[in-house]
């Protein structure tokens, strides 16, 4: 199981690339902390996933905000919100659908609890290299 497994609306997610599997390389693009809550821009090369028509023509990254929502015992590690990420989050109480979550941005480590995972916001782009 994987952090999109878990996410509140992961068949918007499933709709889009056919499975439920996150990408292999992602990169946080910037953090917004709403309120309790905490959303992360995260964009990945389009690679070995299946992508609509559309995308394959004309873009070759896409993009998606990962949404932690009602996040509570937050643990940063030489904080830093940018880079290349893994994301490790799974249930943690089935009877309060609490997530444990796991984040790693470059030698940043965040770890949290949270509510819920949502994905918004997912969207194809071509990204030419420029800074």
């Amino acid at each position: 199981m994987n952090w999109i497994d878990i996410s509140a609306n992961k068949i918007q997610w499933k709709s889009i690339f056919g499975e439920l599997t996150p990408p292999s390389e992602m990169t946080v693009r910037h953090a917004l902390f709403e309120g309790n809550s905490i959303r992360l821009k995260i964009a990945a090369p389009m690679l070995g996933k299946k992508y609509p028509k559309k995308w394959l023509d004309e873009y070759n990254y896409f993009d998606f905000d990962l949404y932690l929502i009602e996040v509570s015992e937050v643990k940063i590690e030489n904080f830093r919100f940018t880079g290349l990420a893994s994301i490790v989050a799974k249930r943690i109480d089935t009877t309060d659908m609490s997530i444990d979550a796991e984040i790693e941005i470059k030698e940043c480590k965040i770890k949290l609890k949270a509510k819920a995972i949502a994905i918004l916001n997912i969207s194809g782009f071509h990204n030419d290299g420029a800074v």
